[in-house]
């Protein structure tokens, strides 16, 4: 059977992630890339590196009718190809696209991400004017800053 290929739209940005990468490793090249908690830090999808160079599609902005959901309910307005990216995907989108144009992603609102805490929370990536904040919360929340990426 064929892979499904996900139309690109403008609401996307596409780039690649170079084999060997980690949260831990964009935290280290760029100390001010990350602002406020350090939670994070002592997790494994923190240190973890990738195994292969991986190109990416990530929205620009929160999925259309993501806020104020549960994210089992935001998961069903994901289309056919579409997934939650990880929490190393959104923060190298997001540095990445503010390098070349200067314009912050998530900046008006936090995004889900498919990563989970050791003690049973979801990661969440918003931009705050200090810099990238990760944040963590119950899947069960509604509110009305917190989409899906």
């Amino acid at each position: 059977m064929a892979k499904k290929v996900i139309p690109i739209k403008e609401d996307y940005i596409t780039f690649t992630i170079p084999k060997g990468t980690s949260l831990k490793s964009l935290d280290k090249a760029n100390p001010k890339l990350f602002h406020g908690q350090d939670w994070y830090k002592d997790e494994p999808w923190f240190k973890k590196e990738t195994t292969k160079t991986k190109t990416v599609h990530l929205l620009k902005g929160a999925k259309e009718g993501s806020f104020d959901k549960t994210f089992a309910e935001q998961k069903k307005l994901l289309n056919n190809g579409e997934y939650v990216p990880t929490t190393l995907e959104i923060i190298y989108g997001m540095a990445e696209h503010m390098g070349k144009t200067g314009k912050r992603l998530f900046s008006d609102c936090r995004v889900r991400t498919n990563n989970i805490s050791t003690d049973g929370d979801r990661a969440r990536v918003g931009f705050d004017s200090d810099g990238v904040v990760v944040y963590r919360g119950w899947d069960d929340g509604r509110y009305s800053d917190l989409g899906l990426a």
